[in-house]
């Protein structure tokens, strides 16, 4: 019987930078609601809007909004930001729903314990764009990944619908080390380099033509 984990490879790109990042960053927002309301939101995405700019950082100017698809390019660039956004974003004592009925269903993370959260995952996303593992690189990498998924669950999983029963999640916890041992390291297997390539010689050239005879158009610009 085929292994299908043996039959496609992993891509770091969709499981990490559009894949998990975002789902920490969706569940960040729907907890913090819950027990904060749009005024903490609000702050947030005024955070992530007003970051001092920097040469090739690009900011979200309207905030990071669910539901929108964002790049992987701008993904990384808010990995570079979040701790700063995160930093003394809330306490316990700011709290609007500490009066409801329900509000003893939810444990909700501290900031401290939010922030070390995605610093663990930062140094994670670090350690797999690594060109070359040996052994111990591995045992390292595959702590950082139980370290940092274990967190995760134990501070979203109340906010996620299926209780982040995730096949991006399944696929990195159990896979991830098992395809570098197999494959070699995740930069060989990663469709982000095709995709930046189709970008600047696929989409940008057509976008920059006037969408007649586009082909001739196209090559005249690459």
């Amino acid at each position: 019987m085929m292994n299908i984990y043996d039959a496609a490879a992993l891509d770091r790109m969709h499981l990490q930078e559009i894949g998990l990042f975002p789902y920490m960053l969706d569940y960040t927002r729907d907890m913090l609601m819950y027990q904060y309301g749009n005024r903490i939101i609000s702050k947030m995405d005024n955070r992530l809007a007003t970051i001092t700019r920097f040469n090739n950082l690009r900011i979200l100017k309207k905030g990071y909004q669910q539901g929108t698809k964002f790049t992987g390019g701008e993904m990384r660039d808010v990995m570079k930001i979040i701790v700063f956004v995160l930093d003394e974003l809330y306490t316990t004592d700011n709290k609007i729903n500490q009066n409801q009925t329900d509000s003893n269903l939810y444990t909700i993370a501290s900031c401290k314990n939010l922030i070390i959260c995605y610093i663990k995952f930062i140094k994670m996303y670090i350690t797999s764009r690594k060109k070359k593992f040996n052994e111990d690189d591995l045992k390292i990498f595959e702590r950082e990944i139980i370290d940092w998924s274990n967190d995760f669950v134990n501070i979203f999983a109340q906010f996620s619908p299926s209780g982040l029963q995730l096949p991006k999640l399944h696929m990195w916890k159990y896979h991830t080390i098992h395809t570098i041992r197999r494959y070699g390291a995740l930069n060989g297997l990663t469709t982000e380099t095709y995709e930046t390539l189709h970008k600047n010689w696929v989409k940008n050239p057509y976008r920059m033509s006037n969408k007649k005879n586009t082909h001739n158009q196209m090559l005249k610009t690459i």
